[in-house]
């Protein structure tokens, strides 16, 4: 049956047999019944039948025979043993193998493969990517070479990942590590020791990052199926594939086990419900720039997961694109940044603090002035009344100027209120021109008071930004009380000097410039370069946190543009510079 012959068939013809097997394998196994018959070489081989229909299944037997001499008699015994199933089986895992490669190869990543000997580690495979990235080759990196090309600082952490990883039997540390051309590199190395069946080390498993420009690429596999399974289902980052309209084909456990599901139950979910609607249209929008020329792309996305709280993770995308430029699917590596999210929102809101801190004796000025007022208001009032002579016009004009005043300290206190207050979780649009007005609101009359001119610009046509307007007036109001205080230890020692801050807003057809400049005598030209680190300052000990320009300089960052500063004139001058946002 399995032959494909009637059910009762007594004998069959040498070349009636032979014509049943396909054409491919016809002439060899003619052959090796012709070594069997006059030689007695043993037979064995697998061979397909012939199909009349090509969508017929394939049927694979395996034969086997030999010869049995007894005097002068010779016959030959053997025997067809259906094995389709296995050779199946063996078809299908070789195209899941070659699928995997093709995920290997198309992943930024390094992978690597370090053989365990006697307590080293020496490296035996390392995969294409090594070359493109840092130059070297495999021979360039055995006995003991790889140890050299570590920064010597990074020397010590090199060697512990080892201990650690033959310790525990995984490890993720970041060092730097030395390219061809004389170049650091800052790689994120995660690696998993494999074991034999006794619990001996074989083998690690790991891969290369490049984190130098803030990114993590997505991973580049070039092994084994298992060893691309053990890689991509116990590395601590999140491996996915979507298709471009967002719908996951694949997830990793450590992505599952941030969803709190199975990998299998990830297949079919939509990125785009863990998004809010500003980020999901921001999403797509930044896949479809997508090109095979330029098929890499970096953001940091905020997630919305029912019943948690908001996270935020480094997404790193890879746009596989078929043979007609049009992209298919995308591959992603993901990392959790909340913990470094939240810290930098609680550096920015401690250093917000600090700012109305430094601020508080202008604001006090600026609520004591209108309480001032009604003061003397109310006293006049009181007077007119203890003389009986109050006539309702009189009443009337200074209960309008109490109102007046009231309403312009609270005016103040609300703007405390909103500036102090944590910025909202995602990014909004905005005009920068709102960020000015709120600043010179809260800094006009101190500035006034203690003598500085401020000079405001006029603000060009509106225009949207994306970010956070207190995040941005927290750098404006950064920008101009160093100014202010600058300037006021230099009329210390010059009292005919007469300071000024000016503020003013440029724009080009993608970029707004806010520029705040003063007449306070510049910036140490030694000093620049260091300006915006933190906890550096120039100021006396015990006097500012030597954050505020740091932190102004990570929230320009943050909102895909640039802080810079330069002596000009009489003065220093900072540029803010910002991507204006452009539908479509």
């Amino acid at each position: 049956r399995s032959l494909r012959l009637a059910d009762r068939v007594e004998s069959l013809s040498r070349q009636d047999w032979l014509a049943m097997i396909h054409p491919a394998d016809r002439q060899e196994l003619s052959s090796r019944l012709a070594q069997l018959r006059d030689k007695g070489t043993p037979l064995l081989l697998c061979v397909r039948l012939a199909q009349s229909d090509p969508a017929q299944e394939t049927l694979w037997f395996r034969i086997q025979g030999q010869a049995l001499i007894s005097g002068q008699v010779k016959r030959v015994l053997g025997f067809m043993l259906d094995v389709s199933d296995i050779k199946n089986q063996e078809t299908e895992a070789a195209a899941a193998h070659a699928r995997l490669d093709n995920l290997i190869a198309s992943s930024p990543a390094v992978i690597y493969v370090q053989r365990y000997d006697q307590g080293n580690l020496e490296p035996t495979f390392f995969s294409d990517s090594l070359t493109p990235l840092l130059g070297w080759t495999l021979a360039d990196c055995i006995e003991g070479q790889l140890a050299e090309y570590i920064h010597p600082e990074d020397r010590d952490i090199w060697f512990e990942r080892n201990r650690q990883l033959l310790r525990e039997g995984v490890v993720s540390r970041r060092y730097r590590l030395r390219d061809k051309g004389g170049n650091y590199h800052w790689l994120l190395d995660e690696a998993r020791l494999l074991r034999d069946d006794l619990g001996m080390p074989v083998e690690a498993v790991g891969l290369w990052l490049d984190v130098t420009e803030a990114t993590l690429a997505a991973e580049q596999v070039r092994q084994s199926e298992e060893r691309y399974r053990i890689l991509v289902e116990d590395s601590p980052a999140m491996i996915c594939r979507y298709s471009p309209d967002l719908v996951l084909s694949f997830g990793n456990r450590p992505l599952a086990n941030y969803m709190e599901c199975t990998p299998e139950q990830l297949t079919g979910i939509n990125l785009g419900d863990w998004l809010s609607d500003e980020q999901r249209e921001a999403f797509i929008r930044r896949i479809g720039l997508l090109t095979p020329e330029a098929p890499l792309s970096t953001e940091e996305i905020c997630i919305e997961l029912p019943g948690r709280e908001y996270a935020w993770w480094v997404w790193a995308d890879r746009g596989i694109f078929d043979e007609h430029g049009t992209l298919v699917e995308v591959q992603a590596v993901g990392r959790d940044n909340t913990d470094v999210r939240r810290s930098r929102m609680q550096l920015n809101q401690s250093a917000k603090m600090a700012t109305l801190g430094e601020m508080s004796t202008g604001l006090a000025h600026e609520i004591n002035q209108p309480l001032n007022v009604m003061r003397m208001a109310v006293v006049n009032v009181l007077k007119r009344l203890s003389r009986g002579d109050v006539d309702i016009d009189y009443l009337t004009e200074k209960l309008t100027r109490i109102d007046t005043q009231v309403q312009r300290a609270a005016r103040v206190v609300d703007h405390m209120r909103v500036f102090g207050r944590r910025s909202e979780v995602e990014e909004q649009l905005f005009d920068p021109a709102q960020a000015v007005e709120g600043t010179i609101s809260m800094l006009a009359e101190g500035m006034k008071g203690k003598g500085v001119q401020l000079r405001v610009g006029s603000m060009i046509e509106a225009v949207r930004v994306r970010g956070h307007v207190d995040q941005l007036e927290q750098v404006l109001i950064n920008l101009m009380v160093n100014a202010r205080d600058a300037l006021l230890s230099r009329r210390e020692k010059d009292r005919e000097f007469e300071p000024w801050i000016s503020v003013e807003a440029e724009r080009d057809e993608n970029i707004i410039r806010l520029v705040v400049q003063d007449n306070g005598g510049g910036i140490d030209p030694r000093l620049l370069e260091r300006i915006f680190e933190p906890f550096f300052t120039t100021k006396p000990v015990g006097v500012g946190t030597g954050l505020g320009l740091s932190v102004s300089y990570g929230i320009v960052d943050q909102m895909g543009g640039q802080l810079s500063v330069s002596n000009v004139g009489e003065g220093a001058r900072f540029r803010i510079e910002l991507p204006i946002f452009n539908e479509g």
